[in-house]
């Protein structure tokens, strides 16, 4: 297996990807015809995020894609996009939702509102940042590279009770 030295754009997309912590409801990734412009949903929703802030715009944008709130509202990325099916795919959080709103309210800022909207959109439209994408592919087969159902890691070697630190001999002064 080859790897790559990843960038700053790569960590980016880690971060703003919604799957870690998220199953988008199925309806929302039906294939339809956008309502408006990518250029206009971004215009739109800056001045969402300026308003309510960014904490409470991704509140409300989770809760939209995972079918908790009215999904005819602004901040909804369907009305610009067709959002990737594989995001429907039942599965349990890599991150906590709060570490997610957080990192991502910590980022926006971080790298301006209108590039973290159009990686946000990029992403949901499947060009998600894979495993085989940044230099390692354990799961090539499974959505988005992250482990199939039911995969269970193989058990670890053990240290010796204490841990390794623990069990080294102290130099006294």
């Amino acid at each position: 297996m080859r790897t790559r030295r990843w960038e700053m754009e790569d960590l980016e997309r880690i971060f703003v990807n919604p799957f870690s912590t998220l199953t988008i409801v199925s309806e929302l990734t039906k294939e339809h015809e956008p309502s408006i412009t990518t250029d206009e949903w971004i215009k739109e929703n800056i001045t969402l995020i300026q308003d309510l802030g960014a904490e409470i715009w991704l509140t409300q944008v989770v809760q939209v894609l995972e079918g908790k709130a009215a999904q005819d509202r602004p901040l909804n990325p369907c009305r610009v996009i067709n959002i990737d099916p594989q995001f429907a795919v039942e599965h349990e959080p890599i991150i906590r939702r709060d570490q997610w709103l957080e990192a991502n309210t910590k980022l926006i800022p971080q790298i301006g509102i209108e590039r973290w909207l159009r990686i946000f959109l990029e992403i949901l439209e499947g060009d998600v940042p894979t495993a085989a994408n940044l230099g390692f592919a354990p799961f090539p087969d499974a959505p988005f590279g992250y482990a199939p159902e039911g995969y269970q890691p193989g058990s670890r070697p053990s240290f010796p009770q204490g841990g390794k630190r623990r069990n080294k001999k102290r130099k006294r002064k």
